[in-house]
């Protein structure tokens, strides 16, 4: 089910009728993927600041042990610096995971192997928070599409290593983010998934979502975002196929 709140609402009212609210959550844990692996660029916008920032409050106000996560090659903690970010998570103590130097676990996905970080599954709640955006000549990404950073990209890269993006997964990348996603779903299913703040399409450059949205379905979000904001571009055919299999 998708709730949703104005922007200028207290961040608290979008976990009304979650369980971060119904729960005892003091102790517990909670690891954010964010949308990093690079600083932001001019038609190129990642995970929303100020939305990050107010979720983070959030969760600390709750006393709970919190993380971050990205694949960024390295270089997450310059990337949160350029954003403003990397001295207020220390100072918070958040713990800031890269992606990319974690031990894994396989999963077999219609012959493609899925290479998991084995830490997700100690998270009491695992969320995500990307970015969404349709750039061109590139698919719609969303909630879905946010996983595929959340595989250590050594697993795939050419052999020369030269590219340090995931050439193997873009060879198919349609059946890649299926793969990717379903493998999630199976191993470490992400509890949460919330939208909002900047977002990007081809054809009408820059702009705010109108609201903050949360939801424990990618497939739904991803499919109500599309519906609201991104008519005028292609539908990828990911989300149609994971819509029809679940």
């Amino acid at each position: 089910m998708i709730q949703y709140i104005n922007n200028n609402q207290n961040i608290s009212e979008l976990f009304i009728n979650t369980n971060i609210t119904q729960e005892n959550i003091k102790n517990k844990s909670a690891l954010i993927k964010i949308n990093l692996a690079r600083p932001p660029e001019i038609n190129h916008p990642r995970s929303d600041t100020v939305l990050l920032k107010k979720v983070i409050e959030y969760f600390l106000e709750k006393e709970i042990h919190l993380s971050i996560c990205e694949s960024a090659d390295g270089y997450l903690k310059e990337n949160l610096k350029t954003i403003g970010l990397l001295d207020f998570f220390i100072n918070h103590n958040v713990n800031i995971i890269e992606i990319d130097n974690t031990d894994t676990i396989e999963i077999k996905i219609k012959s493609q192997s899925i290479f998991i970080p084995k830490l997700f599954k100690e998270f009491d709640y695992r969320i995500s928070l990307p970015c969404a955006s349709k750039r061109k000549d590139m698919l719609f990404s969303n909630n879905i599409k946010n996983f595929v950073g959340a595989t250590p990209r050594k697993y795939y890269l050419n052999p020369d290593g030269k590219e340090r993006w995931r050439a193997k997964l873009h060879d198919f990348l349609t059946d890649s983010v299926c793969n990717v996603f379903n493998a999630m779903e199976l191993e470490s299913k992400f509890h949460y998934y919330i939208n909002g703040g900047n977002a990007y399409s081809e054809t009408n450059g820059l702009f705010n979502l109108k609201e903050y949205y949360i939801s424990d379905n990618a497939i739904e979000l991803d499919e109500y975002i599309y519906n609201t904001y991104f008519t005028d571009v292609e539908k990828p055919e990911y989300l149609k196929i994971l819509k029809r299999e679940n």
